[in-house]
C-alpha cells in the first residue's frame, strides 16, 4: 500500500497517494512495525501539504513526532519527519519554529554522516531566512541547497533554487545577478519540461526585476507572454496585477484598472486572497478623486 501512495507521490497525484499512505497506515498501526507506520504517516503528511492542505499535515506529522520521539525513532525517518514538519511550519508562516525543525535535521545529518534530503533541508532554510530578512544566512543557504541538487543532478529542483537567488538578489537590489539566476532556473524548467506553473513563477519574478528597473517595455512583453499560457493560477494573475502596476506609471489608468480586474477575477476563481489587489484599485480611483469607487474597492479589502 506504501509503495502505491509513492507510486502516486511520484506521478504527482496526491489525492491517490494519500488514499493509500492512509490504507498503509491503517494496516501498520495493528502490529509493531513502528517505522514502517511512521513511513507512512511522514508520507501522508508530505502528500497532505503538497495539496496545501497544512493544518492536516501538521496534524499527521505532529502525530508522527510523538511517536518518534516516545519510541526514540532515530536515523532517515527521523530526518524526513524534521523536515516535513519544517516545510509545513515555513507553509503556515511559522518560519522561527519551521527554522528550529530544519537545522535538527541537518545536525542529524551531520552526526550520521549522511545527507539524506540536504538540497531540501537547506532549500527551505532559505526560504525561511529569506521570509525573516535574514538574506545573508538565506543566500548561504540557497548556494548549499545548489551544490546538493547539482551533485544528485536534481534539475528540478536546481531550477528552483535559482529563482529563489534570483528573487533573494531582487530584493537586495542586486538586478543584474537577479536576472541571471531567474533565466538560468527558466532555461532549465524549458529544458526539462517542467510545468507551466514554475515557468510562470521565474519568468513573472524576471518581469518583476525589470519592472524594478524601470524595464517597462521588457517587463510588459514578459508579463504577455505569462499571459497567454494556458495555465490559469496565481502567476498569471501576477502577470495582470504587473500590468496594471506598469500601465498605473505609465498613466494609462484605464488599461491599468482593467488589469488588476483581470488579475482580481483568476485570485476569486482561485480561491486566493485579492485584497492586495482591491488594495491597487481603491488607490487609483483615489488618486483620480473618485472617492465613490475609491471607498467601495477598499471595502472590498476586508
Amino acid at each position: 500500500m506504501w509503495i502505491h501512495g509513492k507510486y502516486y507521490e511520484y506521478k504527482k497525484d496526491y489525492n491517490h497517494a494519500i488514499t493509500f499512505f492512509e490504507k498503509s497506515f491503517s494496516e501498520l498501526e495493528k502490529g509493531k512495525h513502528t517505522n514502517e507506520m511512521l513511513r507512512s504517516l511522514d508520507s501522508m503528511g508530505s502528500s497532505h501539504s503538497q495539496v496545501n492542505d497544512n493544518e492536516k499535515a501538521l496534524h499527521i506529522l505532529n502525530k508522527a513526532y510523538r511517536i518518534m520521539i516516545y519510541d526514540q525513532i532515530s536515523g532517515m525517518i527521523r530526518i524526513s519527519i524534521l523536515v516535513n514538519l519544517g516545510v509545513v511550519h515555513g507553509k503556515l508562516k511559522e518560519f522561527y519554529s519551521a527554522i528550529n525543525f530544519l537545522e535538527e535535521a541537518r545536525d542529524l545529518n551531520d552526526n550520521l554522516g549522511t545527507f539524506y534530503k540536504s538540497g531540501e533541508i537547506f532549500m527551505a532554510l532559505g526560504i525561511c531566512n529569506m521570509e525573516l530578512k535574514r538574506y545573508k544566512d538565506a543566500k548561504s543557504s540557497y548556494e548549499r541547497a545548489l551544490k546538493y541538487f547539482k551533485l544528485s543532478e536534481n534539475k528540478y529542483h536546481e531550477a528552483g533554487t535559482y529563482t529563489n537567488l534570483g528573487i533573494l538578489f531582487s530584493y537586495q537590489k542586486d538586478y543584474y545577478q537577479a536576472e541571471l539566476d531567474l533565466k538560468t532556473a527558466i532555461n532549465i524548467y524549458k529544458n526539462i519540461h517542467a510545468e507551466e506553473a514554475r515557468i510562470m513563477n521565474a519568468q513573472v519574478e524576471l518581469a518583476r526585476v525589470y519592472y524594478l528597473q524601470e524595464e517597462y517595455i521588457k517587463a510588459t512583453s514578459l508579463c504577455k507572454d505569462i499571459i497567454k499560457l494556458n495555465d490559469v493560477n496565481k502567476h498569471k494573475a501576477q502577470a495582470f496585477e504587473l500590468l496594471g502596476d506598469i500601465n498605473y506609471k505609465l498613466s494609462n489608468i484605464e488599461s491599468s484598472l482593467k488589469d488588476y480586474e483581470e488579475a482580481k477575477k483568476i485570485l476569486v476563481t482561485q480561491s486566493m486572497p485579492c485584497d492586495y489587489v482591491c488594495k491597487k484599485v481603491a488607490e487609483v480611483y483615489f488618486s483620480l478623486g473618485d472617492y465613490q469607487n475609491a471607498a467601495n474597492a477598499y471595502k472590498e479589502c476586508f
